[in-house]
């Protein structure tokens, strides 16, 4: 006769992978191969709708019908196989009740008989409350340009859209059962963005964008409330604005702090966004610790950011202004010899 498969019931904890023994009681107390097929994999008849699950043998996954050996249990009415295991898998953030069914073959005497009773195994996932999560990045800003009066040199105008880069803040909620409580009423649909300024540069200007409103300036430690929903606890960014320093560079400039708090007051651990800023085209590194941005002077350019030096214009060119890319031909009735003639 064939063992009997004995339903089970199992314990685990949300986002964790478990292994669990199989129980069975066998008809006949010998030493016999045996096979294990799980219910479709718990896919197709509604089984495992919270995660996976793999019938393990030693230590490697059983596929198909493969076989694996039980050892004999003696007298034993109910015994755990100490080589066939369960390997269940939940999905990220799901909890409840869930279930898959399998049944065992017998080999014996090089004939595989028929199937066993089917046997369910209950697993109860229990809820995590998860933290909210916030990523670090490092992102590339372009140097903000100093304001030249016109006609007094080429000092490129502080113009938003020229120098303002947008600095993504990478998130997630991560907590599905937060969610559902945001859902029932439970818990206020709110996602808070504390966003650090009283350790930027000076003269460092962030602002968000509102729909409708524009840009509106962050002038201190800021919140950012958003509505809490699947999206978020999927993953999101929200995009800041930024414009670095007047003529300052840095290898990281700075940094921008970040943490997340959702409805239920749990904190992320904070996010640290930084900032590298180089030197223009057109302009130098100065300073000893490399902090600045000098302009090259008219007769001069750079064609490279964070050129550690200007060169002058080549004969039979000129520049009349300050941080120059490039210089221009002489016009056909003129000549420059020096590199500091404008033609």
């Amino acid at each position: 006769g064939l063992p009997l498969v004995v339903d089970s019931t199992f314990v685990t904890k949300e986002d964790t992978v478990d292994i669990w023994p199989l129980s069975r009681t066998p008809a006949i107390a010998v030493n016999y191969p045996i096979w294990y097929e799980v219910e479709e994999d718990c896919g197709g008849k509604g089984y495992c709708e919270l995660g996976s699950v793999e019938v393990m043998c030693e230590g490697k996954e059983v596929l198909d019908y493969k076989s694996c050996d039980t050892e004999d249990l003696g007298e034993n009415l109910v015994g755990v196989s100490k080589k066939a295991y369960f390997k269940y898998m939940p999905q990220q953030h799901r909890y409840g009740a869930d279930f898959f069914k399998f049944k065992l073959y017998a080999e014996q005497g090089g004939e595989v008989k028929p199937g066993s009773n089917e046997a369910k195994v209950t697993i109860i996932i229990q809820p995590e409350q998860d933290v909210p999560i916030v990523k670090d990045a490092v992102v590339s800003a372009p140097m903000r340009h100093a304001t030249g009066a016109s006609g007094s040199g080429r000092l490129s105008p502080n113009n938003t859209a020229v120098d303002t880069s947008w600095i993504p803040l990478d998130f997630s909620a991560d907590d599905w059962d937060d969610y559902e409580n945001v859902l029932a009423g439970m818990l206020p649909s709110k996602l808070d963005i504390r966003i650090q300024l009283s350790n930027l540069v000076s003269g460092t200007r962030l602002f968000e964008f509102v729909q409708g409103n524009g840009t509106v300036p962050l002038e201190t430690d800021e919140t950012i409330g958003l509505m809490y929903n699947s999206s978020i606890i999927g993953g999101t960014n929200l995009t800041l604005g930024y414009l670095a320093p007047s003529l300052k560079r840095g290898m990281p400039l700075q940094s921008i702090r970040y943490y997340a708090e959702d409805g239920d007051g749990s904190v992320s651990e904070e996010g640290v966004i930084e900032i590298n800023v180089q030197c223009s085209a057109g302009y130098r590194v100065d300073g000893l610790d490399q902090s600045e941005c000098l302009p090259c002077l008219p007769g001069m350019y750079s064609v490279y950011e964070d050129a550690p030096a200007c060169v002058g214009c080549a004969p039979g060119t000129y520049n009349p202004f300050q941080g120059s890319p490039s210089c221009q031909l002489c016009s056909s009735d003129t000549y420059q010899v020096g590199r500091e003639g404008r033609g």
